[in-house]
């Protein structure tokens, strides 16, 4: 039945605007916390960005002042091999000329190796034999050469540098620079560290060249930093199998840092540059704060929201729905009727009903029974009328059914089985008493201009007439 359905409309206390204006804002709110999130993703990402940028940026600054220092003390060496103290070979003219000048260049200490792989060591003035070592085929069949950190145990870790000496066009030997790791070190560490970052260096085989204090890693030790519990330096062992600088995440001792490793092609060694996670994270704690302030916020409002709905939903069923029959209330009816006053599409009619003899009842047997009658005749109109349209108490033992495009034959015959289920729950009375009802029906056919309180009146009237009826007919 289409009018079943209006009872819905009008069993909301939450009118329309409410509705709109709750949802409104509710959906603004929601709107803000992802607009929130949004702009708090790109901060944090923007962040991440900048901080990438410096970590790279002082990961490429070092970089070049480690290549400058080492094409410097390059320099030095190729500048030495012209003077005839060292080109001419002599062994003790080497020794005269070059010992004064390690300290000078910042060398640790010189050293020459001639054509047939015989060391003249400087400082130490002695020769030495290195014809069948890897080292003398290293720096005689390169033009230049580094080696790679080595720690002898005694004194500091050092790395070889070395250029070739000629007479003429021949190659007569190679002239080898020291230099102490601790040097290269200095160079890494004049660099102000940001966000508690810092800043170390490996070979290929992940031993350590340099290092800031902040990894604890050690210059002195030949062991590989790969092997190191905890640690993932992938990273780094992409940048020298490509060759080439990388950014990302490199872990050590259990630790994660955001990293830029800058590739040395020189001598095959990387700077890598890193920032702990956590630092990174602890800049972002506040904001995110705020993000479940928020949603806190926001899920404080639906739960009032839905409370409000749940509030006004039992109120408004107390409201509209009386209590002692179960039927819809006079509050109830009125709505209906006022939400279908402007159907003029549709055929309304309203029966107006009320109990015989219910004055007699309540006065010689009580009210009591008068309220179970009220219960009996609410049920069985609900049964009845209840199906096909909307039954409702308007006050005593007045009721009333508003139908939609139902003819008078049909109206007739629903009243009809309405006396026919009262005679039958007369039986089950405790008091001698015979249940029955008079009622009256009025409609406005589709397309009239009464108005339904017109209606309503029309069909109490004709009750009243259906009861004096009955009684001129006893």
């Amino acid at each position: 039945m289409k009018v079943r359905n209006k009872k819905l409309r009008i069993g909301l206390k939450l009118n329309r605007l409410d509705g709109i204006i709750i949802g409104l804002v509710s959906f603004l709110l929601i709107f803000a916390m992802v607009l929130f999130r949004l702009y708090t993703y790109n901060v944090e990402h923007s962040q991440q960005e900048l901080i990438q940028q410096v970590v790279t940026r002082m990961s490429e600054n070092q970089k070049t002042q480690v290549t400058k220092y080492l094409d410097e003390k390059m320099t030095v060496l190729k500048g030495l091999t012209g003077y005839k103290q060292v080109s001419g070979m002599d062994v003790e003219e080497q020794r005269e000329f070059l010992k004064s000048k390690s300290k000078k260049f910042g060398f640790f200490s010189f050293f020459v190796v001639d054509a047939n792989g015989v060391g003249n060591y400087v400082d130490e003035g002695v020769l030495r034999d290195q014809s069948k070592e890897q080292f003398f085929f290293d720096i005689i069949n390169n033009e230049t050469f580094i080696t790679e950190p080595y720690y002898t145990g005694i004194g500091p870790a050092i790395t070889t540098m070395s250029v070739p000496i000629y007479k003429g066009d021949k190659k007569a030997g190679v002239l080898c620079g020291t230099l102490s790791l601790s040097s290269i070190q200095s160079i890494v560490k004049k660099y102000e560290m940001v966000l508690d970052g810092g800043c170390f260096m490996l070979n290929q085989d992940g031993k350590v060249i340099s290092s800031n204090e902040f990894v604890k890693l050690d210059i002195n030790s030949q062991a590989s930093v790969y092997n190191m519990p905890d640690s993932d330096l992938s990273l780094v062992q992409e940048a020298f199998a490509n060759k080439t600088d990388t950014s990302g995440s490199v872990t050590i001792s259990g630790v994660e840092y955001l990293s830029h490793v800058a590739y040395l092609e020189g001598v095959n060694w990387v700077i890598v540059q890193s920032i702990p996670q956590k630092v990174i994270v602890e800049r972002f704690m506040f904001i995110q704060f705020l993000q479940y302030v928020l949603l806190g916020l926001i899920l404080a409002l639906f739960a009032c929201v839905v409370r409000i709905i749940f509030s006004w939903k039992k109120s408004d069923k107390k409201i509209y729905t009386d209590i002692l029959t179960g039927c819809n209330s006079r509050a109830a009816c009125l709505s209906l009727l006022e939400s279908l006053e402007d159907q003029h599409n549709m055929r309304i009619s309203v029966v107006y009903m009320d109990l015989n003899k219910f004055k007699f009842v309540n006065d010689t047997y009580g009210h009591d029974k008068g309220d179970k009658l009220l219960r009996i005749f609410g049920g069985v109109l609900n049964k009845v009328f209840g199906t096909v349209g909307f039954v409702g108490r308007m006050g005593g033992d007045e009721f009333i059914a508003i139908l939609a495009d139902v003819n008078d034959s049909e109206i007739v015959q629903y009243c009809k089985e309405v006396e026919e289920l009262l005679w039958e729950k007369s039986k089950t009375l405790d008091f001698p008493y015979v249940i029955s009802s008079s009622y009256g029906y009025a409609s406005r056919n589709v397309g009239r201009d009464e108005t339904l309180d017109e209606i309503l009146q029309y069909a109490d009237e004709r009750m009243y007439a259906n009861k004096a009826k009955k009684k001129n007919e006893k």
